[in-house]
């Protein structure tokens, strides 16, 4: 995926650049959730469709932002940030993607209970071929393994966010549980 490429270039591009009077703070939010949500449609299609499956039992470990909390960062960044600071900013729950998954994706009506698994070893390949043939033929629609996917829950990702909560003050407010409830049901 082009956006998991282009982000960081750019960021270096910026932390290089001569910025005279203006200020540079990085916030680095990882995936990013919550009430009106539209990043997990393409997982309720593939769910729906009896394509869902998990890799490696669902055991990664990931990390996750929801939008208020981002939010609030940002106005702390803005206020408290230091020049050239690079803040992770997540909810602070690192925790099994199943974990997470699950009931963010219950809150659109989808039961991944009996979804299989896959082993990361397989998963792998089989993306990066499903994504070249899927591009090769400009399909409009990402298959249903994708590399991003991969990424997202074949290997573990959570972060450390001492640096936001010193130096900017922040904690997040909004946990998975709130979070959740304040979601729609669709």
């Amino acid at each position: 995926m082009a956006y998991s490429r282009v982000k960081p270039a750019t960021e270096r591009a910026l932390l290089k650049a001569r910025s005279g009077k203006t200020e540079l703070v990085v916030l680095r939010p990882p995936f990013i959730w919550g009430r009106g949500m539209t990043t997990i449609n393409e997982m309720v299609e593939v769910a729906e469709g009896g394509r869902f499956a998990w890799i490696d039992d669902g055991r990664h470990i990931v990390d996750f932002v929801h939008v208020e909390n981002l939010a609030g960062a940002a106005i702390l960044a803005l206020t408290r940030g230091r020049h050239q600071g690079i803040y992770y900013v997540t909810d602070g729950t690192p925790m099994p993607i199943r974990d997470f998954l699950t009931p963010l994706l219950a809150t659109r009506g989808v039961d991944l209970s009996k979804s299989r698994s896959v082993p990361l070893a397989m998963a792998a390949p089989m993306a990066a071929m499903m994504d070249r043939t899927a591009r090769l033929l400009r399909r409009k629609t990402a298959p249903p393994l994708t590399n991003w996917l991969v990424g997202f829950a074949g290997r573990d990702r959570s972060y450390d966010i001492t640096a936001a909560r010193k130096e900017l003050g922040y904690s997040p407010d909004v946990t998975l549980e709130k979070g959740l409830s304040e979601m729609s049901f669709s």
